[in-house]
C-alpha cells in the first residue's frame, strides 16, 4: 500500500455501519443485466455520458464474459471509472437517456454494471499481474500537478502512460480529495476510493503530501 494515500482498513469506523445503496453485482446478476441491454446503435446513453464511454460496447463484453475488455472501454476515457460507477448521477445522464424509459421498463443499470466491470478487472489484474494499461517509458517531459484530488490524479495519470514524469503536490497529508472526505459512506466507503488511488498511483506518478504551492511558488516547480 502507497504511503500517501489511507490504507483502506475500515475497523470500527462509522462508515462501515452504513449500507451501500447500490452494492456490487453478483456475477449472476452483472450477466442478467447486461443481457437485458438492447446495444443500440447511436446509443442515447453514451451522448448522455459527460466521459463519452462507449456504454453498449462495455455492457456487450460483460455479458460475453470479458471483463478485462469491457473494464478497458471504461478506462481509457475515464481512469476514475470505479468511483464514478458508485457516484455517478445515472438516473440524470445515461440511465436517464436509455431507450427503456420511452417504454415505461426499468432502464439499465449502467452505474452499477460499471462498478462491477471495473472493480472485477482491477481484482483480476492484481491476482494475474497482467496490467490493463502499460506506461510508456519516461522521456524528458515533465509535469507539475497542484493538489490530489481526483482531476489531478487521473490527469497526472494519462500524462504518465504518455511517458512524461509527473509530480503531484498535495498540502494535506494524503491523495484523494473529495473521493476521500466528501463523498456519503452509503456510496462509497473509503475502501474502495483507496483501492482506485493506488491503482493510479502505481503507473509510476510521484506524489509530495504535506507540501501547500502558492502562487509565487509555481514558478519554482
Amino acid at each position: 500500500m502507497h504511503k500517501n494515500i489511507p490504507n483502506g482498513k475500515t475497523g470500527k469506523r462509522l462508515e462501515t455501519s452504513f449500507q451501500e445503496v447500490k452494492p456490487l453485482y453478483s456475477h449472476a446478476e452483472a450477466a442478467l443485466e447486461a443481457h437485458r441491454c438492447l446495444f443500440c446503435f447511436d446509443a442515447p446513453c453514451i451522448k448522455a455520458c459527460p466521459a463519452e464511454i462507449d456504454i453498449p460496447a462495455f455492457i456487450k463484453k460483460i455479458a460475453t464474459g470479458n471483463i478485462r475488455g469491457s473494464a478497458k472501454k471504461i478506462l481509457e476515457p475515464n481512469l476514475l471509472g470505479l468511483s464514478t460507477g458508485h457516484v455517478c448521477p445515472v438516473e440524470e445522464l445515461c440511465a436517464g437517456a436509455c431507450v427503456y424509459n420511452d417504454y415505461n421498463s426499468r432502464p439499465i443499470n449502467i452505474g452499477r454494471l460499471q462498478r462491477y466491470s471495473v472493480e472485477k478487472a482491477l481484482e483480476l489484474e492484481n491476482h494475474n499481474g497482467r496490467l490493463m494499461f502499460e506506461p510508456k517509458p519516461l522521456g524528458n517531459r515533465k509535469a507539475a500537478l497542484i493538489g490530489g484530488g481526483p482531476a489531478s490524479l487521473a490527469c497526472a495519470a494519462y500524462l504518465r502512460l504518455a511517458g512524461v514524469k509527473v509530480t503531484i503536490y498535495e498540502k494535506n497529508s494524503r491523495a484523494g480529495g473529495l473521493n476521500i472526505t466528501g463523498i456519503a459512506p452509503y456510496k462509497m466507503q473509503i475502501s474502495n476510493a483507496a483501492r482506485e488511488i493506488e491503482w493510479l498511483l502505481n503507473f509510476g506518478l510521484d506524489i509530495k503530501t504535506g507540501v501547500e504551492i502558492l502562487a509565487g511558488d509555481i514558478s519554482k516547480l
